[in-house]
């Protein structure tokens, strides 16, 4: 699932590591809050550009017995300044080669509020959970890899 999605040259993809989240937190929380999405679980990946966060992408997980493996979920927010510029493709590729690099399968579940970022992650394989197909009504998408 290797895709280029070249960033804008202003801008810079950054994978987070513990000491970093800290230091970005508030800009972070602070451009969810503004996406109206109350995230779950921790920063992994920032875009900056000209040095400031306008995207973002948080991931938790947790086991699964139905599954017997991990399940995943995802946040991504993106300023709307900065939309349709890849960014949002940028950070779920991220995310799903930072989950596929750390585990043989992994199972995917997110709450998705935008029908933009639906058809985004239909264009990785994702699915609607429902059989009807995904609504603001039911959100979530699944993908399985």
């Amino acid at each position: 699932m290797s895709r280029r999605n070249p960033l804008p040259e202003e801008c810079l993809l950054l994978r987070v590591d513990d000491e970093e989240e800290q230091a970005l937190d508030e800009a972070v929380h602070a451009l969810f809050k503004k996406a109206r999405i109350h995230p779950t679980g921790r920063v992994v990946t920032v875009v900056l550009c000209n040095e400031e966060v306008v995207g973002a992408a948080m991931v938790s997980s947790e086991y699964d017995d139905s599954l017997d493996d991990w399940l995943y979920s995802f946040d991504v927010a993106v300023d709307d300044k900065w939309r349709r510029k890849t960014i949002a493709r940028t950070l779920v590729q991220d995310v799903l080669n930072k989950v596929n690099k750390g585990s043989a399968s992994a199972a995917f579940r997110v709450e998705v509020v935008n029908p933009s970022m639906a058809k985004l992650l239909e264009s990785f394989g994702f699915q609607a959970a429902s059989e009807d197909g995904w609504s603001p009504h039911d959100p979530y998408m699944t993908l399985n890899c």
